[in-house]
Parts: structure tokens; C-alpha cells; sequence
């Protein structure tokens, strides 16, 4: 096997590792740039998606028994949220000529719905 030597300055005793990152950030910097918008406030998709979960997550949180049923906090973050709430698998399903929600979970979906 012969060796063959490269030129640069960021080639160091780990292999060159700070080469190889230095040209994956480049490349994904790169094709972030081009794909996604540039600016949050451009993009408004997340804009609104971001103000629903929000306004979702106040109305969460105030409900009493959230911290007993779900172990929801005043002080969660968003994400803890996104988790628990969000990301539940459910299913619209027509029966008896309604639509009624299927949320495949253990936890008490239901009495959200029925609070309010």
C-alpha cells in the first residue's frame, strides 16, 4: 500500500479528522442554504405550526391534574410537549356518521377533550 500524503495545515495526530469536518460543514452549509429559507420570520410554516403548539401548550398546562395524569409542569419545556402531546399516534374514524378521534395510547387523551 503506498501512502499518500496531503497538504494542509489541519491534518493533525487524530487522522485527520478537522479536514473531514471542515468539508462536511461545508457541503451541509451548502445545501442548508439552499433548501431552507435563510430567515425563521420568512418561513411561515414554522411560524404557524410554532404559534398553535404554543397557544396548545398554555391551554395544556392550565388544566388542572396535568401534572398527575401526564407529569406536565407549569415549568416543562416545549419540547417535553411536543413528546406527550404531539407526537400521539391517533386516527379520525367515522362511525355512525361522525367522525370520532382513536388515539392509540394508554394515558387519558380523552378527558382533555372533555374539559373543555
Amino acid at each position: 500500500m503506498a501512502k499518500v500524503q496531503q497538504k494542509s495545515e489541519k491534518i493533525t495526530a487524530f487522522g485527520g479528522i478537522f479536514f473531514v469536518l471542515d468539508k462536511f460543514d461545508s457541503i451541509l452549509s451548502s445545501v442548508i442554504d439552499s433548501h431552507l429559507k435563510s430567515f425563521m420570520n420568512q418561513n411561515t410554516v414554522f411560524l404557524l405550526i410554532t404559534a398553535m403548539a404554543a397557544n396548545f401548550y398554555r391551554y395544556i398546562v392550565a388544566l388542572p391534574l396535568m401534572a398527575v395524569l401526564f407529569g406536565i409542569k407549569a415549568t416543562d419545556r416545549v419540547k417535553s410537549f411536543m413528546f406527550r402531546f404531539i407526537a400521539v399516534p391517533a386516527k379520525w374514524v367515522k362511525t355512525a356518521r361522525q367522525y370520532k378521534l382513536n388515539i392509540y395510547s394508554n394515558k387519558p387523551y380523552n378527558l382533555i377533550w372533555e374539559h373543555g
